[in-house]
């Protein structure tokens, strides 16, 4: 039982084949076992919408300031990473959901851009100073 015991170890420890080893050959034909580099993480931006209603229509949105990127802790560097890109994309709807609104030609389609634009312009705004 001893014996087989310390044969797994052995295999187990200096077995080249497991899911993080990755192989390299050299130009006389050897092989290189190395540790393969972790896989890059990408932040997804996630956040909540909170919406006032007067008379049951919709009057203002606003993006849960502590809601943006919840499920990273706080402090760590896939946080910074996630916020650093909310605030991008943000910015970029802001500026993109002015443009349209200024294009729209109704008042229904300009308000509910507006109610948009204002949120995401907002959201970009207290982004600036959030870590």
């Amino acid at each position: 039982m001893r014996l087989f015991f310390s044969l797994f170890f052995v295999l187990f420890l200096f077995s080249p084949v497991y899911s993080s080893t990755c192989v390299r050959y050299l130009a006389d034909g050897t092989r290189v076992y190395y540790r393969c580099p972790e896989p890059e993480r990408i932040a997804d931006i996630t956040y909540s919408v909170s919406t006032t209603r007067k008379n049951n229509k919709i009057v203002k949105k606003q993006i849960v300031k502590k809601s943006v990127c919840v499920e990273y802790d706080k402090g760590s560097l896939y946080r910074r990473e996630c916020l650093k890109k909310a605030r991008k994309s943000f910015k970029n709807k802001c500026y993109n959901l002015n443009s349209r609104m200024n294009k729209a030609p109704n008042t229904v389609q300009k308000y509910k851009l507006k109610l948009d634009r204002d949120m995401y312009c907002h959201a970009e705004r207290f982004l600036k100073f959030a870590q």
